[in-house]
């Protein structure tokens, strides 16, 4: 993700004014990266599989409008894919290399490996989740985007084995 340090600064400051996922999502549109807010929940399960690599799935279950709606992350040390239960439990919402990000309600910050310590000791966050379209920059090389593919056909199941394509940004 080519993304200048303003960008960050940005959300973050937007973070802190207002814990949400639209306003960090807004901000990030704003400073010219399309993002939004694709989910709202508490965090329900998470799996961790350390082989080298921090592998599992997280589950959010919804609230608010996302009420009755599930939505699952892969991940194999950063997000890779995600599916929402309301969109198809077979094609992932999200793909790599799309930015699939945390936005947590209550201002605890935390990567995978946090967030299953965390949950281990009984914490369920209440998260917003984003996503943020990967810029031209990326998606235009094919090189990156073989690699993507690569990193994408590793999750196990199959479950993110997708060519690229960007449905939550017609959610």
């Amino acid at each position: 993700m080519n993304c200048q340090l303003s960008d960050p600064r940005d959300a973050g400051v937007a973070y802190g004014k207002s814990p949400s996922g639209e306003s960090v999502a807004n901000s990030l549109t704003s400073s010219g990266r399309h993002a939004q807010l694709i989910f709202s929940g508490t965090v329900t399960d998470i799996t961790l599989d350390t082989q080298g690599l921090d592998l599992g799935v997280v589950t959010v279950s919804g609230s608010g409008n996302y009420d009755g709606d599930t939505f699952t992350i892969q991940y194999e040390n950063e997000n890779i894919c995600a599916h929402k239960q309301s969109y198809s439990t077979t094609t992932p919402f999200v793909l790599g290399p799309d930015s699939i990000g945390y936005v947590p309600l209550d201002g605890t910050v935390f990567d995978n490996s946090d967030l299953y310590q965390q949950f281990q000791k009984g914490t369920r966050p209440k998260v917003d989740v984003i996503a943020v379209l990967a810029s031209n920059q990326i998606t235009q090389i094919s090189n990156i985007m073989d690699a993507w593919q690569q990193v994408r056909a590793a999750i196990p199941n199959g479950k993110c084995n997708f060519e690229y394509k960007t449905p939550w940004l017609s959610k």
